[in-house]
């Protein structure tokens, strides 16, 4: 499963924000399901910061979204690919 994530420069700050929490309480199940998780720049560096998913090779950096990162990313994750099953992708976006 492919996983997309990206959140707004404000989520990037403060580890008690929903983004980390969510890393935070899923981290062992990301590890042990061996999900590819896709982070927008900011967000990945914003992960990375903050110490979480230390050591995971499938957590992807994608340019920032000035330099269409998201673009790519949303291309990414929701791209029709014979190699994984229907419905196995996911994007979580911020929507401010």
């Amino acid at each position: 499963m492919r996983i997309g994530l990206a959140a707004n420069r404000l989520h990037h700050s403060r580890l008690s924000l929903p983004l980390f929490d969510w890393l935070r309480h899923t981290e062992a199940g990301i590890r042990e399901l061996d999900l590819d998780l896709c982070a927008v720049g900011g967000t990945y560096d914003a992960i990375v910061r903050h110490g979480l998913l230390v050591g995971y090779a499938r957590l992807q950096r994608y340019p920032r979204d000035r330099d269409g990162g998201l673009v790519k990313l949303v291309a990414n994750v929701v791209a029709l690919r014979d190699d994984l099953p229907g419905g196995s992708n996911r994007l979580i976006l911020d929507p401010s």
